[in-house]
């Protein structure tokens, strides 16, 4: 028998093993692509007379995030420093990692289960898009998962009140990064519900307990949730977003489809439903997983009008599911490990590959680019280029030398504007001058990008180019990628 100390030794090494392969994930190349329009929305932008609370209370989500990016803007007081800004959210990214191990652990009491659901959810590409940016997901996933662990937890501890303290701030703080901490409301009930049914513990002191959670939630929620709340109803144009957001959703299967396997190409969508439906057969010991993917994907299917990315919110309880699928598998020893468990490894080796070759290469840049992830003989496993207008591509490599641009725009003395076929949310954090043509200034400047971060500019054409050479030309593997022309207006 395994001692606790080297049961608690070993799930370590594993937790560090895991944490050790989703550094190159996580942390290479972080720097290389420039921000998207999302990633300036996570920094605090001040209006001429507005205040930081204003702004945090006028905000469409919590203020988690902007707090991760003033702390590091207090340091290097550079608002274009993509590796800076982004550091933080992929370090909070690994702790995620860590503790989706731990989650595994207490539900299964299998370290293999819970290495490989872990790794699973470590190589999934929403998981690496979201750790190489500066936004809230990373925040909000690793406290929604602190507060399962947590609650988890909470069911066989003594140290009854410390535990389900901190179970209540972890989900108070994911739900101020967003409100999609609403979305482990089932398993936060489900084992807060398996504590106060536990034995050795009498009534009194659970009373006492949800007292002083409900308490602490308050004091933690309240002072931003009531003027917060005052604030956005008394905003159209956030009352309107909120509209746009909550309703009958008329996206379709083959749309969220689309975006996961955007992110996750191939072969990853039939392993995950293969090992999620050995899961639903796991159901006697763990129905809670099967209500609460269940619950999250109709909610989100059916009444969140746009949901994009936010499709994650029920892929974490998809992986967990298919570990429990492999729970199950393991009961037939012999099948498992000698037919199974060799497939299942080489299935992750490959999702591990994939996921380096779109978020992490940049010699070709997924999913503005055609990548080949695996060729052989027999095998070509090759990904299409992205034309949907909706921007859903967070994380993926993509680089056109804004800050150079910007340097030969601002130097020039005549002062000229700039247009661009890229869109103005990315061109606008790069640029100092300003935006469009305008008839008291005797100049601008055309970016001309090829293959833009949004899409909707692709394939623009600009007739005053013709003929025309560029003042600057970005080139990368000998293909020219911007051209950045001037035009005399007088």
């Amino acid at each position: 028998m395994i001692s606790p100390t080297k049961h608690t030794a070993l799930n370590w090494i594993l937790i560090t093993l895991l944490i050790a392969a989703s550094l190159v994930l996580r942390l290479r190349n972080l720097g290389y692509s420039e921000f998207q329009d999302d990633e300036k929305k996570a920094i605090i932008r001040l209006a001429e007379g507005e205040t930081v609370k204003d702004f945090l209370l006028s905000q469409r989500k919590g203020p988690m995030q902007f707090l991760v990016t003033q702390a590091v803007l207090t340091i290097t007081r550079d608002p274009r420093n993509e590796l800076m800004l982004r550091l933080p959210f992929a370090l909070i990214s690994l702790g995620s990692i860590a503790v989706f191990y731990l989650i595994l652990t207490k539900l299964f009491k299998s370290r293999l289960v819970a290495f490989i659901g872990t790794f699973l959810f470590m190589v999934n590409g929403l998981m690496v898009g979201f750790s190489r940016i500066a936004q809230y997901q990373n925040i909000n996933i690793l406290f929604s998962l602190l507060t399962i662990y947590l609650f988890i937890k909470l069911t066989e501890t003594r140290k009854v009140y410390q535990v389900s303290l901190l179970g209540t701030t972890a989900w108070c703080i994911s739900l101020l990064a967003h409100w999609d901490a609403i979305f482990v409301l089932i398993p936060f009930a489900y084992f807060y519900i398996k504590f106060l049914l536990r034995k050795d513990i009498s009534r009194t002191p659970k009373i006492k307990i949800t007292l002083a959670n409900f308490v602490l939630g308050c004091l933690l929620l309240l002072p931003f949730l009531i003027p917060y709340i005052k604030t956005q109803v008394n905003s159209t144009a956030n009352m309107e977003y909120f509209d746009r957001r909550v309703g009958v959703s008329e996206y379709t299967w083959d749309k969220h489809k689309f975006i996961f396997e955007l992110y996750n190409p191939h072969v990853t969508l039939v392993f995950l439903a293969v090992l999620a439906f050995f899961g639903l057969l796991n159901i006697k010991r763990h129905p809670m997983l099967i209500v609460w993917f269940t619950s999250n994907f109709l909610l989100i299917r059916y009444f969140m009008e746009k949901p994009g990315t936010h499709i994650y919110n029920y892929v974490i309880p998809a992986i967990i599911l298919a570990a429990s699928g492999i729970q199950f598998l393991m009961k037939f020893k012999n099948t498992f490990y000698v037919a199974l468990l060799l497939p299942i490894f080489v299935l992750c080796v490959f999702l591990y590959f994939q996921a380096y070759i779109l978020f992490v290469d940049h010699s070709k840049e997924y999913p503005w680019d055609t990548n080949e992830i695996l060729t052989t003989k027999n095998i070509v496993l090759q990904t299409e280029r992205y034309k949907g207008k909706e921007v859903l591509t967070f994380g993926f490599p993509h680089y056109r030398n804004w800050k150079r641009i910007n340097e030969i725009v601002a130097s020039d003395p005549d002062k000229c504007t700039y247009i661009t076929n890229e869109g103005k949310e990315i061109s606008q954090i790069y640029m100092d001058n300003k935006y469009g043509i305008m008839e008291n200034r005797p100049c601008y400047y055309i970016v001309d990008v090829a293959r833009p971060f949004i899409t909707r500019g692709t394939g623009a054409v600009f007739a005053k180019v013709q003929n025309k050479e560029p003042v600057y030309t970005y080139s990368k593997d000998g293909k020219t990628l911007v051209k950045l022309y001037k035009i005399n207006t007088n």
